[in-house]
């Protein structure tokens, strides 16, 4: 099934890190997410090491909603902001209702419900955004949880169409972008498939 996305998705998509050190950024992602790990745990007591697992990809998801809490008036404080981060992280990651549960009682105790239901509603359309756009390069990823460990492209998309302007050779392109995703030790999926989303993004995107 094609999909079609609009200028105004791509936007949303696009919306995040920038930076051309691919392998710099996709580390960056990866302290983000266990940064937010460590604060909640110590501030909260819930343990999220499982979101560990899933590498940068919880930060190329979250981070862009750092940013848009940051530039709106939710009036939370850091630890609050790191709350509210996790919930949206396990909502969209995790099937653990238990830690999903432990993060919503504590959300209400610090009256942030509101805010944080904004910020998820939020999270799900970058996540719906995403899923449209990755479906839509017909590649060999099956699943939506597949594709959500390709997450981390999410705050690089620009970066990667920035590419063709300094090598208009998509494949050749696509290989330097991957063996640099790969390089920073923290990326967890295959190098094929990597390299062929890359090149499918690549392609719709020059």
């Amino acid at each position: 099934m094609n999909y079609i996305i609009t200028e105004h998705q791509m936007k949303i998509i696009a919306e995040g890190v920038t930076g051309t050190k691919f392998g710099e950024n996709m580390r960056r992602l990866y302290s983000f997410s266990a940064r937010l790990i460590s604060k909640v745990e110590k501030k909260y007591g819930i343990n999220l090491r499982l979101l560990s697992t899933w590498g940068p990809a919880v930060g190329g998801l979250v981070m862009p909603l750092d940013n848009f809490i940051k530039t709106r008036n939710f009036n939370f404080t850091e630890q609050q902001t790191a709350l509210v981060l996790a919930g949206i992280a396990a909502t969209l990651f995790l099937d653990n209702k238990s830690v999903l549960t432990k993060i919503l009682n504590k959300i209400k105790e610090e009256g942030i419900i509101d805010g944080f239901k904004e910020v998820l509603g939020y999270g799900k359309e970058l996540k719906k955004v995403f899923v449209r756009f990755m479906e839509s390069l017909s590649t060999s990823i099956n699943s939506v949880s597949e594709i959500l460990s390709y997450s981390f492209l999410i705050p690089i998309i620009g970066d990667i169409q920035n590419m063709l302007g300094k090598n208009p050779d998509i494949m050749e392109s696509s290989k330097l972008i991957g063996e640099r995703l790969l390089s920073s030790g923290v990326v967890i999926v295959g190098a094929v498939t990597l390299i062929e989303v890359i090149n499918k993004i690549l392609r719709r995107l020059s």
